[in-house]
């Protein structure tokens, strides 16, 4: 939307500034906060690339920031720590992956982490962020016309979508950034997913990030979904990073990189073995005939 009054490079100063000081009062708030939970009796609901998914209940009136990597202990008597991950966090159930498999029933676990993870990183990113770089202006200043992507590129469109979401896709082909804003259910998913199609039909590689695994893989099923409907088939070039909130969606599973990961260590393992077991086969033979 165009502005009665253009920001200055000053203020652009400010814009940047502001959200480093609200992570540094955010920073200092988690100090105090809390940063670990005591959970029992999870239950095994799946597993994928050597992690095995266990669902905890926790308490209504206990409140979880969002965190990704947790340690986690069990065994009170003799403590044993191992690194786990925090997969999904919605209501008042909490999915923890693991890297051992404890049966169908964890009893007990405690998970400790520390907020200190990423903020100072993204704290020193905007405070030294210099107003004037390109995609700095840019993102202050998205009407300015070096915002302006000289490439032609034609929007993909299926039959369901509306003419609305064609506009969006059609003018975020024409910027190097945009903002895409819309109450909820109003059909950001699939213009996201049109967007990264009309770039993968033009040749282009494309990166989709989202808050949580829940949002991600939603907008992976969607962009696949979509990519049917116009002959792009994205199973032989798509790539799922990080683990997926369903360790049992089978369509997920298919894209996961730790999976292939996993799965070709696994492959190389058991040549190994069966090469050791060659290996002594053969001296035993040698020491027989010796």
């Amino acid at each position: 939307h165009p502005m009665s009054s253009p920001p200055t490079e000053s203020t652009g100063t400010s814009l940047f500034a502001l959200p480093a000081q609200a992570l540094r009062a955010e920073r200092e708030k988690l100090r105090t906060a809390r940063n670990e939970i005591v959970l029992f009796g999870g239950s095994l609901v799946g597993s994928l690339a050597g992690f095995y998914y266990y669902r905890f209940e926790v308490p209504d009136d206990l409140y979880l920031r969002p965190v990704h990597h947790v340690s986690c202990s069990f065994n009170q008597l003799q403590p044993v720590t191992i690194g786990g991950r925090i997969v999904s966090l919605e209501n008042q159930f909490v999915v923890v992956a693991l890297p051992m498999d404890f049966g169908q029933i964890l009893p007990e676990i405690k998970c400790t982490w520390d907020y200190d993870d990423h903020l100072p990183h993204v704290i020193d990113v905007l405070a030294g962020a210099d107003p004037a770089h390109p995609v700095a202006s840019a993102v202050l200043h998205p009407e300015r016309p070096e915002n302006s992507y000289a490439v032609t590129i034609e929007p993909a469109a299926t039959g369901g979508t509306s003419p609305e979401q064609t506009d969006a896709v059609r003018k975020i082909l024409q910027n190097r950034i945009s903002y895409l804003w819309g109450p909820v259910r109003s059909g950001k998913t699939q213009t996201l997913a049109l967007v990264a199609l009309s770039y993968l039909r033009a040749g282009k590689s494309v990166l989709l990030t989202a808050p949580g695994a829940a949002q991600a893989d939603q907008l992976l099923l969607r962009t696949v979904a979509l990519g049917k409907e116009l002959g792009i088939d994205l199973n032989a070039i798509a790539s799922r990073v990080g683990l997926p909130a369903d360790p049992v969606a089978t369509d997920i599973g298919s894209f996961s990189l730790e999976r292939e990961v996993e799965t070709k260590r696994s492959d190389k393992k058991k040549q190994l073995e069966e090469r050791v077991a060659l290996l002594r086969s053969y001296w035993k033979t040698k020491v027989n005939q010796y």
